[in-house]
Order: structure tokens, then sequence, then C-alpha cells
């Protein structure tokens, strides 16, 4: 949801003096544009991850014959802390304080 909330947006939050040649209007600062590129960036690590605990699921309900309410209580509660967690941090300081997220040419 976070990814194609960022792709809706699409030129929206821009700044308007981009140097691209864009079509669509931009109405944002580079405050807006940034925000957008953490949201996709974010969004988009998030959702590989969670595909990748969909993953760990299936292969301990099927491989290991670990029962749904046993995951559910004591796998999933940690897979999603991390899952949630490590992309948040390590974006936000590998990328927002570098200031990798407004586009260049």
């Amino acid at each position: 949801m976070l990814t194609s909330l960022a792709i809706a947006l699409t030129t929206i939050p821009m700044p308007k003096d981009v140097i691209y040649p864009f079509a669509g209007r931009s109405y944002g600062t580079t405050a807006t544009c940034e925000a957008q590129g953490l949201v996709f960036v974010i969004g988009s690590a998030i959702g590989i991850i969670m595909n990748a605990i969909l993953n760990i699921y299936y292969l301990c309900t099927l491989r290991y014959k670990m029962k749904a309410a046993t995951f559910s209580k004591f796998v999933e509660p940690i897979l999603l802390v991390v899952g949630i967690l490590l992309p948040v941090v390590t974006i936000i300081t590998i990328l927002a304080n570098q200031g990798l997220i407004n586009p260049n040419p």
C-alpha cells in the first residue's frame, strides 16, 4: 500500500523547479519529494520482507509441521518486528542522511 501510494502521487510531490521535463504538474518541495522517495523505498523493502515471511510460514507449516497457532504466537511477532524495523531504520540512516532520495540527472 505504501509503494502504491508513492506511485499514485507521480510527480505531484516533486519541486516546481525540477530539471526534468515532466508533462504532469508538480506542487511539492524538496521535503515532499524526499518523503515520497522514502515511502516508496521503505514500502518496497517491507513488501519484499513480508513475502519472505510468508515463505517462512509455508516452510514451517508444510515442511516442519508447525501448527499455525504456534507460528502466530512465537515466530510471527519476531519476524514482523524485524521485518518492519530493519528496512525503516537502515533506509532512513543510509539514504536520508546521505541525501540520496532527491532526483538527480
